[in-house]
């Protein structure tokens, strides 16, 4: 499905519900003619009361960065096992869009070693 653009798209989630993928990614479109700015907080699980007597994650490692017009980038939703729990972007058209890998395939293939090649009856 294709993700629509929207004004400052951001989302929160549980640290305990989030399951890891490796090579899972967030796509980020910026679809204006204006640059714009973006937050990513990753955690480790460490939780903090917000002085509202609720307990909130931590952010073990915070990315900041802009998009310029019609720009796009790929964040990772996981960086050393901690996962993305909250994103914020700031700007008038942005689409957002989880893309996880294919399922690798391994294929195998055996060299045939019974054919030979008769190099003397091939004419030049």
């Amino acid at each position: 499905e294709i993700a629509s653009p929207s004004s400052n798209p951001h989302f929160s989630l549980d640290p305990a519900s989030v399951s890891v993928r490796t090579g899972t990614v967030l796509l980020i479109i910026n679809a204006s003619a204006a640059h714009v700015s973006w937050s990513a907080c990753y955690s480790a699980g460490t939780e903090v009361s917000n002085g509202k007597g609720e307990m909130t994650a931590l952010c073990s490692q915070t990315l900041e960065s802009t998009l310029a017009a019609y720009q796009s980038c790929r964040l990772a939703t996981s960086i050393d096992g901690k996962p993305l729990i909250r994103f914020r972007a700031r700007g008038s058209a942005i689409a957002m869009q989880i893309l996880t890998p294919s399922a690798l395939e391994v294929q195998l293939f055996k060299v045939e070693s019974t054919i030979h090649f008769d190099l003397e009856s091939v004419e030049h």
